[in-house]
């Protein structure tokens, strides 16, 4: 340990201990405002779980609530037809970049964090709290929300350029058609077309073949 950095009774190092007597007796109430917020965001991150799935006892690898999953499918479901209505019924182009962005930042949250921080995760498993859960492989999800992530984006940059410019109309509303039919059987009937996707390029050799093989929704994939 640097000299000098010697820790106190409370087993605080004396250095920190002296800036926080000197931010709490400061005339200057912005660096106390300052202080607690690093460290709110530093015990944060401490805290925070960055991991898409999680392991349980007796699965060799990383696993989803499938239940959730697709509540959450359902939830942005929703959201896609509103946007849907509103700009391809309505002619009301402006909610577009609104959802899409949304729904690509829950993606994004989902893909690099862990999907229980994003939204629609989140709301989903406080309504499906009360089921019992339903573990499936999360690799082939991860996959999934990729894509998800990317169609989104894509509707996200496009829908900018429709706000301008009424050419763009056509490309938005076919993938955001193709969106809502892969969000409908996910929810409806638990078919996830990505991980169908998935499974397509490994037989192809385009993505590598996991290790250990994760279950699918009622095993019904064989990776």
């Amino acid at each position: 340990m640097h000299e000098g950095w010697y820790t106190d009774e409370r087993g605080l190092p004396a250095f920190r201990q002296a800036i926080i007597q000197e931010l709490l007796f400061s005339a200057n109430p912005i660096y106390l405002r300052t202080f607690h917020l690093y460290h709110y965001l530093a015990y944060f991150c401490i805290k925070m779980e960055i991991s898409f799935g999680q392991h349980i006892e007796g699965t060799p690898y990383k696993v989803l609530d499938e239940r959730v999953m697709r509540a959450s499918a359902g939830i942005m479901l929703l959201l896609g037809l509103i946007a849907f209505v509103n700009g391809f019924v309505l002619d009301k182009y402006e909610i577009i970049p609104y959802i899409s962005g949304f729904l690509a930042l829950n993606f994004l949250i989902g893909i690099f964090l862990n999907p229980k921080y994003a939204p629609t995760y989140f709301v989903a498993s406080r309504i499906v709290k009360g089921q019992s859960p339903l573990f499936i492989g999360a690799i082939q999800k991860k996959f999934a929300w990729s894509l998800g992530l990317l169609m989104s984006g894509v509707i996200f940059i496009l829908s900018l350029f429709l706000l301008k410019d009424p050419s763009y109309f056509k490309p938005v509303c076919f993938i955001c058609l193709w969106c809502l039919a892969f969000l409908y059987f996910e929810s409806a009937f638990g078919i996830c077309v990505g991980c169908i996707i998935y499974h397509f390029f490994i037989r192809v050799k385009i993505l590598k073949q996991p290790e250990i093989k994760p279950n699918c929704m009622g095993d019904s994939c064989d990776i």
